[in-house]
């Protein structure tokens, strides 16, 4: 899907509706767009989705979704579940706005030169992040709330931004709080516990 012109695949039907998404195909974002018809629509992920652009629809993931393109692939769906892979690779960025995500069984990862953004008011429930090499997940502007996660990859609270914690966070891993030219705050909200050894 090209985004030239507004180009978009548009999730409709009445609400509720669950539009399942199978076949073990792809679909090849190119600036195009995902959307639900009115907000209440889901779509049930079972093959791949990739590229750049941006997913707008409340989904299932079930499978892959790789932000694997020139230039962002942004999430902003009200609510979602992950019980499969949401990763950048090959360079991409993966951009999470404004989206509460139950991530239980899940992964959230970066890969080869890649970055996982997570930015105005996003939630992540479970599940795990995880990074490779020197790539990172990363707090952008408002930044996130991350509740009992496992981390295993590097986590970085950049410069004016903020994270905060909820729940038991499973850190084998590296969370990194920058702070270069001004503040990077890590909250806890409410009563956390850190375990497994990381740093």
């Amino acid at each position: 899907m090209n985004g030239s012109g507004g180009n978009g695949l548009i999730i409709g039907g009445p609400t509720g509706n669950n539009v399942p998404l199978t076949g073990g195909g792809t679909v090849a974002l190119a600036g195009g767009y995902i959307i639900g018809s009115n907000g209440t629509q889901l779509l049930t992920n079972q093959e791949t989705i990739q590229g750049a652009g941006g997913i707008g629809v409340n989904f299932d993931n079930q499978s892959l979704i790789d932000a694997n393109g020139g230039s962002p692939l942004t999430i902003s769906s009200s609510t979602a579940t992950n019980k499969g892979t949401l990763e950048a690779s090959g360079g991409g960025l993966l951009e999470f706005v404004f989206t509460t995500l139950n991530n239980t069984g899940g992964k959230i990862q970066a890969l080869d030169g890649s970055v996982v953004q997570l930015d105005n008011s996003v939630t992540i429930n479970g599940g795990t992040l995880t990074t490779t090499g020197s790539e990172v997940i990363r707090s952008f502007s408002n930044g996130p709330l991350l509740n009992g996660v496992t981390n295993s990859g590097t986590y970085q609270v950049t410069d004016r931004t903020n994270t905060a914690l909820q729940g038991t966070i499973t850190n084998t891993g590296a969370v990194q709080v920058n702070s270069t030219v001004d503040f990077a705050v890590l909250n806890m909200n409410g009563t956390v516990t850190l375990t497994e050894g990381g740093r």
